[in-house]
């Protein structure tokens, strides 16, 4: 397993914001490419994060790095929206509620969503389908 953090691109100066969304598709086609490698047929789920607690972070870089995960949807590679799941539950929980540490960590029920969500990914599905959670956990058509 391969991985890509927006602890990475902490830090204030907008000039790093960019530079650091570029370097996450960059360094996410790397990873992608690197499996498929080995593994031609290989299907890749992508991941998006959870957001930061607006307290703490008031960037809005994990909704820049989600964005930039919708350019690498292609065959053999999914994305699992898990950033407007955890939006729509923080209108009616606290984010407290859901983080393990209240910044950026998700606690049981948080990894809890995560699971819902993804598993949603193995319905049967058309190709090229991402799952988001913004219809009841049905796929975006």
């Amino acid at each position: 397993m391969r991985s890509w953090t927006t602890n990475t691109c902490n830090g204030a100066d907008p000039r790093i914001k960019v530079a650091c969304n570029g370097e996450h598709e960059a360094t996410t086609r790397t990873i992608i490419n690197e499996v498929q490698s080995g593994a031609p047929e290989a299907d890749v789920v992508v991941v998006s994060s959870m957001p930061d607690n607006q307290k703490v972070f008031k960037d809005g870089r994990v909704l820049a790095f989600r964005d930039v995960l919708f350019n690498i949807v292609m065959p053999n590679v999914a994305l699992v929206d898990m950033t407007i799941p955890w939006m729509k539950m923080l209108e009616r929980k606290e984010f407290s509620d859901l983080s393990g540490n209240n910044i950026n960590h998700p606690n049981d029920f948080g990894h809890r969503l995560y699971a819902q969500v993804i598993c949603e990914l193995f319905r049967e599905r058309q190709p090229h389908q991402t799952v988001d959670a913004k219809t009841s956990y049905a796929p975006v058509e």
